[in-house]
């Protein structure tokens, strides 16, 4: 607005500041809001001509990916009539063309089956996928399984929230860039489904990851398949499970499983009590516990 430009790196990577664009789309459980670092994040990498394969209006997170794409100075492109968005080997060959090297948006069969392509014949992708809440990039080098991209993790965790090996099922969490600020104006959906990361944010400070409530299997390749229900052991739903309140010093609040470790950083609000009683204590103010902490 003010006609600055060119915009710089540093203009890309600095922290949001008070007064920043904030990015609102629907999720899951409300609407999501959504910083700017969600966005910015796409500048530590290199440009990389990119696919938009959308039909229609975007969802929140192809509209993110259109974005991260052109902050960080990426060429889009949008297939014509003469490529089917829905064939792998033709969505292959055409960004073999145009030489792009990251995909926005498409099913997710689609983008699964175009991974997987690209994997069976050498080439190098990135697909940018996932949710509003919590976005995924997911990189395929050739000679290895696809990975999240630097920044972006993704956690198969079980019901005490541990890492479950290959080959096993556990419950999806998303964490890293790629995870939003949360639900506006919904305490209660906010803190239960934006939990602590509890393998530490950066700089040793407190991280949020975001419950996907669906299941998903790491192949003995290295493989990740999402699953369409939640995973057998999922405590969040347990009717029979109890949990706690944590919060930590920004403010932040969330369910956490009365049986799991409480990652450093957080502390407990609410003591163990039925999923219920919990979900009411999210929508309580959170200025007399902090005064109690400190």
């Amino acid at each position: 607005p003010a006609g600055h430009g060119p915009v710089t790196d540093a203009d890309r990577l600095r922290p949001p500041c008070p007064g920043d664009p904030l990015l609102v789309v629907p999720g899951e459980d409300g609407t999501v809001a959504v910083g700017g670092e969600a966005v910015a994040a796409a500048a530590q990498a290199a440009p990389a001509d990119t696919a938009w394969l959308v039909r229609g209006y975007p969802d929140g997170d192809a509209a993110i990916g259109l974005l991260s794409a052109l902050v960080c100075g990426a060429r889009v492109h949008v297939p014509d009539g003469s490529v089917s968005r829905d064939v792998p080997h033709e969505v292959l060959g055409w960004l073999r063309r145009r030489g792009a090297r990251m995909v926005l948006g498409g099913a997710d069969d689609v983008l699964g089956a175009l991974l997987a392509l690209a994997r069976a014949e050498g080439a190098g992708l990135s697909v940018s996928g996932g949710w509003a809440e919590g976005r995924l990039v997911v990189e395929q080098m050739p000679g290895s399984p696809p990975r999240p991209a630097p920044g972006y993790r993704a956690y198969l965790l079980d019901a005490l929230l541990r890492p479950v090996g290959p080959g096993e099922t556990g419950s999806l969490y998303i964490a890293g860039a790629g995870v939003a600020q949360g639900y506006a104006g919904r305490p209660g959906s906010d803190g239960e489904r934006f939990l602590p990361d509890p393998f530490g944010g950066p700089g040793g400070g407190t991280a949020r990851m975001w419950r996907t409530g669906r299941a998903a299997r790491l192949d003995e390749d290295g493989s990740l398949r999402v699953l369409d229900a939640p995973a057998h052991d999922d405590p969040f739903t347990d009717e029979h499970a109890t949990f706690v309140v944590l919060a930590d010093t920004a403010g932040h609040r969330a369910l956490w499983p009365a049986t799991a470790a409480i990652p450093e950083g957080w502390y407990e609000t609410h003591g163990e009590d039925a999923c219920a009683p919990c979900l009411d204590h999210l929508h309580s103010p959170l200025d007399d516990d902090l005064d109690d902490l400190f």
